[in-house]
């Protein structure tokens, strides 16, 4: 298995919703903010 890095807008969309019970809600899939890999642009 190999890993490859992506940018975070071309394979999720930002949901800055709260929602109390997300499993009721439909959610999916979530990804909580401690899993995020942030590499800020020196250009």
């Amino acid at each position: 298995m190999t890993c490859s890095f992506a940018k975070f807008g071309d394979v999720v969309r930002l949901n800055t919703d709260r929602i109390p019970d997300p499993l009721a809600a439909g959610v999916e899939r979530c990804v909580g903010l401690e899993h995020i890999i942030i590499e800020l642009d020196a250009g």
